[in-house]
């Protein structure tokens, strides 16, 4: 199809007795500068058309295209590198949220091409959860392993004011039907430790001397209840462990409910304390996350990329999947975090606050 100069579409209108064919006259040029704005407009038409695609787009707009899969100019990067880099990009784009998607696009977007460059990606990254609280007879915990599945678990237990004791201390997993007992007295100073992953418990008195309890790990842990038929200082069902799902433990010792009551028919055995003690309670566990993940990158690949940490953080928060967790951890060459993003340098992202660094 022939496509018309405006002009010559204008002239085509008019009478043919007006003459404005005729480049000489005074109508001609009238019309002309008409179709000269005509020209103007239609080519920076072509040219907006132009900018909305990768191979004829440039400079600022290349910029603007590029914004929209996340991806940023370095310094000084011209606009055919920046252009394979998207390409690059767009080409190893094989469906958002999963591992291999998050993988190929880290690569294309930091420009890896070494092969001790390449990301890692650890699905359920492990992480250290602490619950650490004050506890008196009756208090309860809510607790839960925030992992996949049940955790085994450390426990100390402490009596830290001066003066006080308790009897019995035991922790009572209600939900479950659970427990851990320890037979015996707890005096200011002291400490009890529990490691149902060892299978081991250290009573460590004032002093500083550690006792093992128990040694025999069969005789600590077992499936059944022990009534405290028999000479062990401490028992531990065998399931005792940080539940997946949210449960109650109740603390319990056997000092309070004994205060202020003096029995006749027990001799020479009172009790007249008048302030209940309290204790100091530590629990920590390994936990897989739920719904997350750990991106590891080698931190000279990192700088070399010259891209930011805040823009890499909004990539990644792009394609992940929705209600998933993401940690964007710097590492050296030997595998030692340097830079965890949340905050000691680990980047920690979900939907609701991505991009925040931690400050713990």
């Amino acid at each position: 199809m022939l496509i018309q100069d405006p002009s010559d579409r204008i002239i085509n209108r008019l009478p043919q007795f007006y003459k404005s064919w005729d480049k000489e006259s005074v109508l001609f040029s009238f019309i002309d500068s008409f179709a000269n704005e005509l020209r103007k407009q239609k080519k920076d038409l072509v040219n907006i058309k132009r900018t909305h695609w990768i191979d004829t787009s440039y400079g600022k707009n290349l910029d603007l295209l590029a914004k929209i899969y996340k991806l940023y100019r370095k310094q000084e990067e011209s606009d055919e590198d920046f252009r394979n880099r998207i390409k690059r990009f767009l080409f190893e784009f094989t469906g958002g949220g999963t591992k291999k998607s998050i993988l190929a696009q880290t690569v294309a977007y930091l420009n890896l091409k070494e092969e001790s460059e390449m990301p890692i990606l650890i699905e359920n990254p492990v992480r250290i959860k602490k619950v650490k609280m004050t506890v008196q007879n009756g208090d309860r915990i809510n607790i839960q392993s925030e992992s996949i599945d049940d955790k085994d678990f450390f426990l100390e237990l402490s009596l830290e004011e001066e003066g006080f004791e308790i009897l019995d201390p035991s922790i009572y997993d209600q939900d479950r039907n659970y427990s851990i007992k320890f037979h015996g007295t707890l005096r200011s100073g002291e400490k009890l430790r529990i490691s149902t992953e060892e299978k081991s418990v250290s009573h460590i008195n004032d002093d500083l001397r550690i006792d093992d309890v128990n040694n025999d790990s069969n005789s600590i842990f077992n499936n059944k209840k022990n009534n405290g038929n028999n000479n062990n200082n401490i028992f531990i069902d065998e399931k005792m462990k940080v539940p997946r799902k949210k449960s109650t433990w109740i603390f319990k010792e056997n000092t309070t409910p004994k205060l202020g009551r003096f029995d006749e028919a027990l001799f020479d055995e009172y009790f007249y304390e008048v302030y209940v003690p309290k204790c100091s309670l530590n629990i920590e566990w390994k936990a897989k996350l739920l719904s997350s993940f750990e991106l590891q990158i080698e931190s000279e690949s990192f700088e070399r990329s010259g891209v930011p940490i805040e823009n890499f953080s909004d990539l990644i928060n792009s394609i992940k999947a929705a209600g998933v967790k993401a940690y964007i951890e710097i590492i050296n060459k030997n595998n030692f975090p340097i830079q965890q993003s949340n905050k000691s340098t680990l980047l920690e992202m979900d939907d609701d606050n991505y991009g925040n660094k931690r400050n713990d």
